[in-house]
């Protein structure tokens, strides 16, 4: 792949929709919108795993690394732009990223985009408008789904803090 690939995350209600599209402006960029190709290479890496073929012909990960690479190009095969910005909520997390690094043959770039979890809940709730506040704070679906993003976010930035670029909203 003769393009750059780096990766869009954050959590939800954070502005990555609103960046992707400002990112998207410049004529050498494509983002995508959210994808699944986070998805399709986890997918790929546990048939590889259950089928037993990384311990018996992979020890090293080096094929699989290789055949995920030519899934991504295959991918993104009709883009294009040189920089390539691949969005999914995804890619935080430090298995996918140790992956992307092998891949790569390089330390992936996530940009982030970050936003206070009150002001997070607080757009949830304006969407969803729910008939019982403290249930829809306590165990509503979206919210899980906020803590969730910012736990997975927190964890790969404390094992790869360079690997970040946080953007605010």
């Amino acid at each position: 792949m003769q393009k750059q690939l780096h990766f869009l995350s954050g959590v939800p209600r954070s502005g990555s929709t609103v960046l992707a599209a400002i990112l998207n402006q410049n004529p050498m960029t494509h983002v995508s919108t959210t994808s699944g190709l986070v998805h399709a290479l986890d997918g790929l890496a546990n048939t590889w795993h259950s089928a037993g073929l990384l311990n018996q012909n992979d020890p090293t990960r080096t094929k699989l690394a290789q055949t995920m690479r030519g899934m991504i190009d295959a991918f993104y095969e009709d883009t294009d732009k040189p920089v390539v910005i691949d969005k999914s909520r995804g890619w935080p997390i430090s298995q996918i990223m140790a992956a992307m690094t092998q891949v790569l043959n390089h330390k992936p770039k996530v940009i982030a985009t970050v936003r206070s979890v009150p002001d997070c809940a607080a757009s949830f709730v304006r969407i969803e408008k729910p008939s019982d506040l403290d249930e829809f704070m306590a165990s509503g679906q979206l919210m899980d789904h906020l803590r969730a993003a910012y736990i997975s976010l927190q964890e790969d930035y404390n094992d790869s803090p360079e690997n970040y670029l946080f953007v605010e909203y």
